[in-house]
């Protein structure tokens, strides 16, 4: 099994870490799940993790729902949702970790317009 490699900034805790660099990594997590390959972006900007505590996520169509907003501000590269455990982990390509930080307002808003609590995972 596949880990993955994380290096977070100590003052914004673990809801914003940037990946270890490399062309591609896999994604894998303690679930049932199998591991998914997260290509990095094109323009050469290193996407940034950030978890999202969702509230109010019971099934696959929550998921969707959440996924699809997520993708609709066009600030993401991946989204990736934990049903048990209410976390999702999207990934935004920016060029710092305070681009990452200046985005999780945006993404913040785009679930509660979906009809969810959400709040950055720390």
């Amino acid at each position: 099994m596949a880990t993955m490699t994380s290096v977070a900034a100590p003052a914004l805790g673990s809801a914003l870490r940037r990946p270890a660099r490399t062309a591609r990594r896999v994604v894998a997590r303690a679930s049932s799940r199998p591991a998914r390959v997260v290509a990095a972006a094109a323009d050469d900007a290193e996407p940034i993790e950030i978890v999202l505590k969702v509230e109010g996520m019971m099934c696959e169509g929550c998921a969707s729902s959440v996924t699809e907003a997520l993708e609709a501000t066009g600030a993401v590269s991946g989204v990736e949702v934990d049903l048990e455990s209410k976390l999702v982990t999207v990934s935004v390509p920016c060029e710092s970790q305070m681009d990452g930080l200046a985005a999780m307002p945006k993404l913040v808003d785009a679930v509660k317009g979906a009809g969810f609590d959400a709040e950055p995972e720390f």
